[in-house]
């Protein structure tokens, strides 16, 4: 993630009470107390990123992690990096309770053969 990107990141991620767990050149892992800043700032970091033309793939899962000093773990990590993995540029996907949140759903899909979660797209992700 560049300079400009990174920073970005930081402050909205800040805005909505986030923590970065690891960042690196391509992507980063973020974790909230509350689905709904979840979705919050989802929403704000993409529409900033597109602003400043960089390209957002996001993916929320909201579930149980366990967090250490220096990283996060569990099932809610690797779910939220599936979803992730399957947004096109600009789009946020999202599963587990985060869809509650969402005003409509455009789209719906499912991932993560053998678990087969169901996800959605958020409507106006960017």
């Amino acid at each position: 993630m560049g300079k400009s990107a990174g920073t970005t990141l930081i402050s909205v991620v800040s805005r909505f009470g986030g923590r970065v767990a690891r960042s690196d050149s391509a992507s980063a892992l973020i974790f909230f107390d509350l689905p709904s800043a979840a979705v919050g700032c989802a929403r704000a970091l993409s529409g900033e990123l597109a602003a400043s033309a960089a390209v957002s793939r996001l993916g929320l899962h909201a579930g149980e992690v366990a967090v250490w000093p220096d990283r996060v773990d569990g099932l809610a990590v690797d779910v939220a990096e599936a979803v992730a993995a399957v947004a096109e540029p600009g789009e946020i996907w999202c599963t587990g309770p985060s869809p509650t949140l969402l005003p409509a759903r455009a789209c719906r899909g499912t991932i993560g053969a053998p678990l087969n979660w169901q996800a959605d797209l958020v409507p106006g992700g960017c």
